[in-house]
């Protein structure tokens, strides 16, 4: 099972050896440099929004100590940390390590190959505010459910503070989140009033997700933030944009299934299923399992959505707002693929099968759905190797395919001799926002980087 894993992950990690800082990576950096690691902290809580743990991330990224390594060594981690998680979460659900393993590998191969916003995972600070918190999701969901599964005193207490950090640090990565780990505490903690079980615990981690919420919705840099990008109080525009999310979502969706990966993935989870010892039942998962109130809880970030999203135009934007759909609904569709199984795995024909003829078509299967991602992997690294040797000296941004199921993009080179905002925005020119602003004043973030102040224009 190692070998498609390997085969589907290595070209994406060969791609971080060729990943560069962008503007805002360099700009963030030395503001951290100069003034520390605090000042850096207090000046994005108080002058641009209330992303606490983002803004932790960012005044100690690998670049404020002057390391290109580590600052591509960040990349390459989610590469890695993403199918750990996904194992941790699935051996926590199925209580079955060698299923849940078998199971990590063709949800990493989907999720990640299928991803909207791939280039997420090349762009640091992007990665920190919305890929760090969605990886950590993960480890939330399994670690919630063992402490409500678990009766031991030191471990129960153990999970629950663990529970809390996770807690306080994706409520603090963005606002999306913030009203996401708040929701699904709540829910948590209705249900649990409900049942009479877990009360103390659920108490206190939705005190914490209220807690983190009320440290971002309350930082000074907020009300500036929203100023700046004011909400029309119209019914038709709050309905404009649900409508939009709603059928962004869907179309996302419908172009998944639409891929023949879906369909290979699917079969593979049913052989799985069917093959696999005794686990729970899937419908079990469905209802009563922490996953199915995340789904909700996301679903009515949906339906009601947050200002701040709409007033950026963000429902036009996948890359960061709909991968933390992608990721849920992989998730969720191989809960119902599981569910499924259920019914038929005890069959006549099910129990007629070798083993071992379903490992190998199994193995088979998830090859074949990863040389059918990566059928452009081989020409296009060698593209990004010869373009970087030859146009060292601009910002390129290589675009590929990968069997049109998804795109890269990578900001390969260092910027240099562009204009650019010192407070390092990397604008796209046809951004909706105030940051267009920035480009009044120009300065070349990287050349401050490296060589100080002797770099700022006289």
């Amino acid at each position: 099972m190692l070998v498609p894993l390997l085969t589907f992950l290595t070209p994406f990690l060969i791609l971080c050896y060729y990943n560069y800082p962008g503007a805002e990576d360099y700009a963030e950096s030395i503001i951290a440099q100069r003034f520390g690691f605090w000042a850096h902290v207090k000046d994005l809580y108080l002058t641009f929004d209330g992303r606490y743990f983002a803004a932790v991330q960012m005044a100690t990224n690998p670049l404020v100590y002057k390391s290109f390594v580590g600052y591509k060594l960040f990349s390459a981690i989610f590469f890695i940390i993403i199918p750990a998680g996904f194992f941790w979460l699935l051996r926590t659900l199925l209580n079955n390590n060698r299923t849940a393993f078998w199971f990590t590998v063709p949800l990493t191969i989907v999720t990640i190959g299928t991803i909207p916003g791939i280039s997420e995972f090349y762009y640091m600070v992007s990665s920190m505010v919305y890929l760090t918190p969605t990886v950590l999701s993960l480890f939330l969901v399994a670690i919630v459910h063992q402490l409500f599964l678990t009766n031991q005193g030191f471990k129960r207490l153990f999970l629950l503070f663990i529970s809390v950090l996770l807690t306080l640090a994706i409520a603090g990565s963005n606002e999306m989140f913030t009203g996401l780990v708040l929701l699904f505490f709540g829910f948590l903690l209705l249900k649990g009033l409900r049942d009479r079980t877990g009360i103390g615990e659920r108490t206190l981690l939705f005190f914490t997700a209220l807690c983190g919420a009320f440290m971002v919705v309350t930082a000074p840099g907020v009300d500036d933030h929203f100023l700046s990008n004011p909400i029309p109080l119209d019914l038709g525009y709050v309905l404009d944009a649900v409508v939009k999310t709603l059928l962004k979502s869907m179309h996302m969706i419908v172009v998944w299934v639409s891929k023949p990966t879906f369909w290979i993935v699917t079969v593979i989870y049913l052989i799985i299923s069917m093959r696999s010892g005794p686990l729970r039942s899937g419908q079990k998962l469905l209802r009563e399992h922490p996953v199915s109130v995340l789904s909700f809880a996301l679903l009515i970030i949906f339906i009601l959505p947050f200002p701040y999203y709409f007033s950026l135009n963000e429902v036009d934007t996948p890359g960061r707002v709909y991968n933390v759909v992608s990721f849920l609904f992989n998730i969720w569709w191989l809960i119902i693929i599981f569910s499924v199984s259920q019914k038929i795995r005890h069959t006549k024909l099910a129990n007629s099968t070798n083993l071992r003829s379903v490992e190998v078509t199994v193995v088979s299967l998830l090859c074949l759905a990863s040389v059918f991602l990566a059928q452009n992997w081989t020409q296009a690294v060698k593209d990004i190797a010869d373009g970087t040797a030859q146009r060292y000296d601009k910002e390129i941004r290589h675009r590929f395919d990968l069997l049109n199921a998804s795109r890269i993009s990578v900001v390969l080179p260092p910027i240099i001799n562009k204009p650019l905002c010192y407070s390092g925005f990397d604008i796209e020119p046809n951004r909706n926002s105030g940051w267009n602003e920035c480009y009044e004043v120009f300065f070349d973030v990287r050349q401050i980087y490296l060589e100080g102040d002797e770099a700022l224009p006289n």
